[in-house]
């Protein structure tokens, strides 16, 4: 057994801890109070007062249930304390007292040593504590070998570990001050252990290296640890959790268990975090580097660390973040983030999720390691889908939207968008905010947005462009003076009034001498029609007007041969859902016409131009006005046969009719972008050619009437029913912001196929070659509607 110190130099080497003793009242003694026993047994009283009683080669405490001992300066080789449910309490008795022992002072069971004593406990030699409760409230000192065993120790006073001493596995419950600096040096290693601490007191490391969470207590020490040059590791299965602001400068080693650092111990200088080990809290930290198998996790529950340095993940490292529907843990980085081998782990708190962005980490100097390994989650994120996305200094995860569910009875179009939606959120792509509000919206509402997402309005522009192109096929197909079959006059012998020699002459199939042989004519069309949608389809309700001028000439190269040709120009709009558009139109056509006897045959080609602009509002998510401007082409062709019948008691014809009609339209590659709000739910659509064939079966019916002054008035009219074969007006289209996995077919409102055909007008021909024409016309549907009114100046010559 070592030599034990003498009193003078005891007192001397613990000068720091008597000047931090908390002083406590002495307890009143009672004169039946005993002297202390000269062989050192302390069982046969309850109340022992030592005096100056000499040294003791052993003692022994703990027979009785409740001892008080009023400690003078009291040398004990060996002390034991009885196992038993005992409380020791020591009181001051002189100035200066002490109690001084090597070897065992409390061995097992559940006794209580409360040590009330200002002068000081001192554990010297090879003093262990097992198993026993102390309380100290003013001064305990363990030096030598001594060691706190696995005490349970409160502490509201004073604390001291120097030379070898150790805390042991002891659990220290601090109020007042720990120190663990080793006034006169600690031991060769400058290492030491305790089981755990907790407490709002201080501990003082100095520069030595503290190992705490032995006895696996999860523990809070919202005080203070310092110490420059001292370091903390924490082991065991328990958290500690530090709440203070700790100035030690040493490192951290999170070498078992938890770690939470709700305060600060940015001081430190740095945090390494082992295999199977985890760092959190909402605090401040050094530098950290997690290796391979531990975990990196922010927050107690959500919330945001700080890292004030960098921050290095190993190899097969963890980062978990856990996630409400509204935040997620976080993490914040002053240097680098180096995210090269970690994974994610998301978990996911109870809730409904919505599609949206999660910053999960931020590093001000950049991401070192561009991506982390992967992502793995815990829980339910339903109904969206978790993964990972990055910029240059940030981690996010996202969760993007899922499978959206469609309404009873959705329509082919709302089924369309809906399924683009899904595949692409499949197929990892990252939809816009605006997408998660479909995810939210009861049935209807959906319906309606998935309508507005569409685009169906677009299509309408075939519609419009066939319409045109019929009207311009029919003002030319049916040449100026012949509207009613014009017999084989070709319409030129109506230019001038019918004579006796006139008639001759045309009965030689030649023209008279003064039959004019050129002409030059304009004319005016405009043109409006309404369709109705289709529930099934979910094409909507639609609405076209068109209007052109057009300019022609043509020229009679036989008496039974004319040719011609005309430029139109014009406009048109539509408008149809949540949409609609407008275009100039540039029209160009040729035609002719040929008489074999009473039989006419007729011929018109043309081509048009459209510079075309479309616009649709979506109010989904705020409001977006997406335009799109693009040129459009189309090409048609018209043949007509007719045979012309005379009723001579009305002076009057009928010509029963029958034609053919072909147009063709073709769209390029276009896309929308926003005028007003965002381009989330802007759109491209493909290029596309669309044809439109008409057969047409009907009459046609004229009569002259002479007037005054050598003009004449013809009144004309035609009935017909036509069948259309039109291309489904379809496009297909794709959300730009979801990439090439976005695209869907919208159809559009599908024109009738069987149509009842009139027009009526009249014609004035003036004798000078002049005459003036006014016609009108409509078409009538199965679910359409279209009228159109055409007037025209002619001059022959």
């Amino acid at each position: 057994m070592p030599a034990l110190p003498t009193r003078a130099a005891l007192l001397a080497s613990t000068a720091l801890a008597t000047a931090l003793l908390i002083a406590t009242p002495v307890a009143s003694r009672a004169d039946n109070w005993l002297a202390a026993p000269a062989d050192g047994n302390f069982s046969n009283g309850a109340n022992w007062d030592t005096g100056s009683a000499p040294n003791f080669s052993s003692a022994i405490f703990g027979s009785s249930a409740v001892t008080n001992v009023a400690i003078g300066f009291v040398q004990i080789s060996d002390i034991t304390v009885n196992a038993g449910a005992y409380t020791f309490t020591f009181f001051d008795d002189f100035a200066n007292p002490s109690i001084n022992g090597a070897g065992i002072i409390v061995n097992g069971g559940s006794a209580t040593v409360i040590n009330n004593s200002s002068a000081g406990i001192y554990f010297l030699g090879n003093s262990t504590i097992i198993g026993a409760t102390v309380i100290n409230n003013a001064a305990i000192v363990f030096a030598d070998s001594s060691s706190a065993g696995n005490a349970a120790i409160t502490n509201a006073g004073f604390l001291l570990f120097f030379t070898n001493s150790t805390a042991g596995n002891a659990t220290l419950v601090n109020a007042g001050t720990v120190d663990f600096s080793g006034s006169v040096g600690l031991a060769s290693d400058g290492r030491l252990s305790a089981g755990s601490i907790a407490g709002a007191g201080s501990y003082v490391l100095g520069g030595n290296q503290l190992t705490v969470g032995g006895n696996n207590n999860s523990t809070d020490v919202s005080g203070v640890i310092s110490g420059a040059g001292g370091s903390l590791v924490k082991t065991g299965t328990g958290t500690l959790t530090l709440s203070g602001t700790s100035s030690y400068t040493g490192s951290t080693t999170v070498d078992a268990g938890a770690l939470a650092v709700n305060g600060s111990i940015a001081a430190s200088s740095g945090v390494t975090v082992k295999t199977g080990a985890t760092l959190g809290g909402t605090g401040q930290l050094p530098s950290v580097i997690v290796n391979a198998g531990g975990t990196l996790a922010p927050g107690n529950s959500i919330g945001t660390v700080t890292v004030n340095g960098n921050l290095q993940f190993g190899t097969g490292s963890f980062y978990t973040v856990e996630v409400s529907p509204t935040a997620a843990d976080r993490t914040n980085v002053t240097g680098t983030a180096n995210l090269t081998g970690a994974t994610v782990q998301a978990v996911a708190l109870p809730g409904s999720f919505s599609s949206r962005s999660y910053t999960i980490l931020s590093a001000t100097g950049g991401l070192g390691g561009t991506q982390f390994a992967g992502l793995t989650t815990t829980g339910s994120f339903n109904p969206t889908r978790p993964r990972l996305a990055y910029d240059a200094n940030t981690a996010y995860l996202v969760l993007d939207p899922g499978t959206l569910t469609l309404p009873q009875g959705a329509s082919r179009n709302q089924s369309s968008v809906a399924g683009s939606i899904n595949r692409a959120v499949s197929s990892g792509a990252t939809p816009p905010a605006g997408f998660d509000t479909l995810l939210n919206m009861p049935g209807g509402a959906v319906g309606h947005a998935l309508d507005q997402l569409s685009g169906a309005s677009s299509t309408q522009a075939q519609s419009g462009g066939f319409q045109l192109g019929n009207s311009f096929l029919a003002l030319i197909s049916t040449p100026p003076g012949a509207q009613g079959g014009g017999g084989r006059s070709l319409g030129y012998a109506s230019a001038q009034p019918s004579t006796p020699v006139r008639d001759a002459f045309a009965a030689l199939d030649r023209p008279a001498p003064a039959d004019p042989r050129w002409a030059v004519w304009s004319t005016g069309v405009g043109a409006g029609s309404k369709l109705a949608g289709d529930a099934a389809t979910g094409s909507p309700d639609s609405s076209a007007r068109a209007g052109a001028v057009a300019l022609g000439a043509d020229y009679l190269i036989t008496p039974t041969t004319l040719a011609g040709f005309s430029l139109a120009g014009g406009s048109m709009s539509w408008s149809a859902g949540n949409g609609g558009g407008s275009s100039d139109v540039l029209l160009a056509g040729v035609y002719g016409k040929h008489e074999i006897g009473a039989t006419t045959i007729t011929a018109a080609a043309s081509y048009a131009n459209y510079w075309m602009s479309t616009t649709r509002t979506v109010t989904v998510a705020g409001l977006d006005q997406l335009t799109a401007r693009f040129n459009a082409q189309s090409f048609g062709g018209r043949i007509e046969a007719g045979h012309r019948l005379p009723v001579p008691f009305l002076g009057a014809s009928w010509t029963p009719y029958g034609a053919l009609q072909a147009q063709s339209f073709r769209t390029p590659f276009y896309a929308e972008t926003a005028t007003v709000g965002s381009n989330q739910f802007a759109l491209t659509y493909a290029g596309r050619t669309a044809t439109a064939v008409r057969a047409e079966l009907g009459v046609q019916t004229e009569r002259k009437i002479a007037m005054n002054n050598g003009s004449q008035l013809t009144l004309f009219g035609r009935i017909a029913y036509a069948h259309d074969t039109v291309s489904n007006p379809a496009l297909t289209a794709n959300f730009t912001a979801l990439g090439t996995n976005g695209g869907f077919t919208v159809v559009g409102t599908r024109p009738s196929q069987n149509l009842l055909l009139t027009s009526s007008g009249a014609e004035w021909q003036l004798a000078s070659g002049l005459s003036i024409m006014l016609k009108a016309e409509t078409e009538w549907g199965e679910r359409s509607r279209t009228w159109s009114g055409t007037g025209r100046i002619r001059y022959a010559w």
